[in-house]
């Protein structure tokens, strides 16, 4: 069922697709060789992107939690509308607008290092010495801030008080009745949170690292500088690997669909060695999409004859009841 929590868990993972797609082969490569082959124009592209990414994945986690606060401690789950297309439009717009700078003044300079020329792709801001900018470290800084800090302590607010309202009010005895629903609840709650802990474990090291360089120009882009850089630029890419492993792991619904969705994709398939009743029979499942959804199963026999049966259940058969 497409709901609000389901149309926010999609766009973070649409926002996690550029920057693995588009980022994290040309980072790792820029930040092992410490010299960038691909580009004036890939450089702005580039780091454009990844801010982009960050930013939209950290506004959209923190609007999942508020949403999931609302739902589980008010009991507020609003209809769907317009003004959830409208929030996500919203949410990208503010992407797009942090990660403009990246697109305006990232450059690619020449760097001569012990004897060699390497080629760097960095902020070129416009007040002066790009190694030395008030510009460069106030943007670092509001980066930490859009980011990290803010989506973290509304998760930290939301999350805690969800948590509160599920583990230790769910006692009562006038909930009784919602225990299944509770337990449902239970589960998605520590999806959300070990997402949120997945966030801040992967992208701190990120963040930290970007305010060190600002106060150690003299070995930012060599020696230890350069393998923290590298570790912290793949630790905040792998965030966007784990999130969908907790979905599949903690998520019964979702792994369902995943493999219902694997199954469809590889229809029509064979079946081997089915024993029913004593009878050898291969089965031959061939998919049929119909209206109402359902699908025909064909039987060959030891003859060579093909057998169709009906996939319903007898209740449904008896009853007459469509498939839906």
């Amino acid at each position: 069922m497409w709901n609000i929590t389901n149309y926010l868990v999609l766009n973070m993972c649409i926002a996690h697709i550029p920057l693995t797609l588009f980022n994290s082969s040309s980072r790792f490569l820029y930040l092992f060789n410490s010299d960038w082959y691909i580009g004036k124009w890939y450089c702005h592209f580039n780091n454009f992107l990844a801010n982009m990414s960050v930013a939209v994945t950290a506004m959209t986690i923190s609007a999942i939690s508020v949403e999931r606060y609302l739902a589980i401690v008010w009991s507020y789950t609003p209809k769907m509308s317009m003004k959830i297309i409208v929030m996500i439009i919203l949410i990208w717009v503010a992407g797009f607008a942090i990660g403009l700078p990246s697109a305006d003044y990232d450059n690619t300079i020449a760097r001569r290092d012990t004897g060699n020329t390497r080629t760097v792709c960095v902020l070129k801001w416009p007040n002066g010495d790009i190694f030395n900018s008030t510009l460069d470290h106030g943007y670092d800084k509001f980066l930490l801030q859009v980011t990290y800090i803010w989506p973290m302590f509304i998760m930290g607010m939301c999350y805690s008080t969800t948590a509160m309202e599920l583990w230790c009010c769910s006692s009562n005895p006038e909930r009784a009745p919602q225990e299944i629903h509770t337990r449902h609840t239970k589960k998605e709650a520590t999806m959300f949170i070990s997402m949120m802990v997945v966030f801040a474990v992967c992208t701190l090291p990120f963040h930290v690292h970007n305010i060190y360089a600002e106060y150690d120009l003299a070995n930012q882009y060599g020696g230890l500088s350069k393998h923290l850089d590298l570790a912290a630029n793949w630790l905040a890419g792998a965030n966007a690997m784990i999130n969908p492993l907790l979905f599949i792991l903690m998520n019964s619904r979702f792994r369902q669909c995943l493999i219902d969705a694997w199954r469809q994709c590889h229809c029509p398939f064979w079946k081997r060695s089915v024993h029913l009743e004593d009878t050898e029979l291969t089965m031959f499942h061939m998919c049929i999409f119909r209206p109402e959804s359902t699908s025909a199963i064909l039987t060959q026999t030891s003859s060579g004859e093909f057998v169709s049966s009906d996939t319903r259940s007898l209740v449904e058969r008896n009853l007459d009841v469509p498939n839906v």
